[in-house]
């Protein structure tokens, strides 16, 4: 995080809490994403996994797009214009009035190397997205960065596949739902899941060696799972031709 922001951990989890609130208020379902979402999912995480951050990340359902202005000016929060009026339907960026923080604000789904549906997916009791999309979102990622290794280790190594979305819980059906039918993002999730490991391993071993047995059990669960007629096709095509896109600016 910038030490200049004057925002810190609790600041931004307290700043993510007040917009659930006042989203929840107006009927919006609002929740939280990124690395403060993971944060509050992994309690119990490894302290080599924790780390701070700069900014507050959140997603709405698309049917709150004309709601969510009023909810973020109610808070106070200024909006980019122009990125706004280019990307509002599916992306919008709010500001901290002291312009040291900004809310990146996702619409119904989060695209970046590949696209996540989310609109059927924020109906849960928790202010964080399931845990299954968390990691979804970060070993979607084709260029990791340290970030995104050790957010995806917090999540590996505190959660164990399951039934549904309770705490704790990977849900299997969902991570199979999404990667049975799309080659692509089956491929970029399972090259992270065989790397993650060792990588974690460099900064504590016995830690690897956890998030190596989740690791795993998805992959074997995924791999297992019965895959789309798409899937079938641009598998047919392989590594030849590029299966993601290459983001602007990536989720923290």
């Amino acid at each position: 995080m910038d030490s200049t922001s004057g925002h810190t951990r609790d600041s931004l989890r307290s700043l993510t809490t007040d917009l659930i609130e006042r989203a929840q208020a107006r009927g919006i379902a609002m929740r939280a994403l990124g690395g403060l979402a993971i944060d509050m999912r992994a309690t119990d995480m490894h302290p080599l996994l924790r780390r701070e951050f700069a900014d507050v990340d959140v997603v709405v359902p698309k049917r709150a797009r004309r709601q969510l202005a009023d909810t973020m000016e109610e808070a106070g929060l200024r909006p980019e214009l122009q990125f706004n009026a280019l990307h509002g339907s599916h992306r919008q960026i709010w500001w901290t009035p002291d312009h040291g923080t900004h809310i990146d604000v996702f619409v119904g789904e989060f695209t970046m190397c590949h696209r996540l549906d989310l609109d059927d997916r924020l109906n849960v009791d928790h202010p964080a997205l399931p845990a299954a999309d968390l990691l979804l979102m970060k070993l979607q990622v084709v260029e990791l960065n340290h970030k995104d290794v050790t957010d995806a280790a917090a999540l590996l190594s505190t959660h164990e596949l399951g039934e549904h979305d309770e705490n704790g819980s990977l849900n299997r059906h969902r991570l199979t739902e999404v990667l049975s039918s799309d080659w692509g993002f089956y491929t970029t999730v399972t090259d992270n899941l065989e790397r993650i490991p060792g990588l974690v391993s460099e900064l504590d071993a016995e830690l690897g060696r956890q998030v190596e047995r989740t690791a795993e059990q998805v992959r074997e669960e995924v791999d297992r799972a019965p895959k789309s007629r798409a899937f079938k096709l641009r598998g047919r095509v392989g590594r030849r031709k590029r299966w993601y896109e290459l983001p602007e600016e990536p989720i923290t």
